[in-house]
């Protein structure tokens, strides 16, 4: 690779990495500088909003490769509980429950709205709702994962599979934590502001590994992500042209 490559990283608060921690700062302070990292995560964004924003935060880049990840908000919209379908309604306009049929056709319009920016779209599957295999909402990371990778394979894209990374390590080390609720993260923010607590010190007390609540990354939920991501845009970038599918 002699000249630079920009990807851009979109999605919503995991790829944004304000609460918590960030995979994006740990793949900047990785690769190399040939490799320009655009972090284009919003907080609380569904599929719907980031098909309202490609033209904003996507086109002015020209990006060689655009990694999307989203859905967990789209989760939250449908089936959250009643605070949560309430914020997703008034905060995040046209609120509407993001059921997995509307997933699916508001996934093919941004896939293709991003296609005529990028000459390669690649798609991430969901990572966790919860750090122990029975939490009450991984039956829905597992069926809209299921969605994405479908929607892949129908595309002829890439697919990241986040959710097999992190599937098998909750496998392995469950972490049955508190029930993340819509007003986590305001609460949480108290805690770091009045008490001087980090997202370090929150995974620590709730027993998390991954997240530092249940959903948003810790930095080891971060580094999970980067280990994950990295050897693909490197693969791609790097050394080969052609599409490479790591699904498995």
């Amino acid at each position: 690779m002699t000249t630079q490559k920009t990807v851009v990283c979109f999605g919503d608060s995991i790829t944004y990495g304000q609460i918590g921690a960030s995979y994006v700062s740990v793949l900047r302070q990785r690769l190399p500088p040939e490799i320009r990292l655009v972090n284009a995560g919003v907080n609380g964004d569904t599929t719907l909003n980031m098909l309202h924003r490609v033209a904003r935060d996507v086109a002015p880049y020209h990006p060689d490769l655009v990694i999307v990840l989203a859905g967990l908000n789209d989760i939250g919209s449908a089936y959250g509980e009643p605070g949560m379908r309430r914020y997703y309604r008034l905060m995040k306009r046209p609120g509407i429950a993001i059921t997995p049929q509307r997933f699916i056709g508001i996934y093919r319009r941004l896939i293709a709205r991003l296609r005529l920016h990028t000459p390669r779209v690649t798609l991430c599957t969901l990572t966790l709702l919860g750090e122990w295999r029975q939490a009450p909402f991984q039956p829905k990371v597992d069926a809209y994962s299921v969605i994405i990778r479908g929607l892949a394979r129908q595309h002829n894209l890439d697919v990241i599979d986040l959710r097999l990374a992190f599937d098998t390590v909750i496998a392995a080390d469950p972490r049955p934590g508190p029930a993340y609720q819509w007003w986590t993260p305001i609460r949480d923010g108290m805690l770091l502001f009045f008490q001087r607590k980090s997202y370090a010190d929150l995974t620590r007390e709730r027993n998390y590994r991954l997240t530092c609540d249940g959903v948003h990354l810790s930095q080891a939920g971060a580094t999970l992500i980067a280990d994950t991501v990295q050897p693909y845009l490197e693969h791609v970038l790097r050394r080969q042209p052609d599409a490479v599918d790591i699904a498995s």
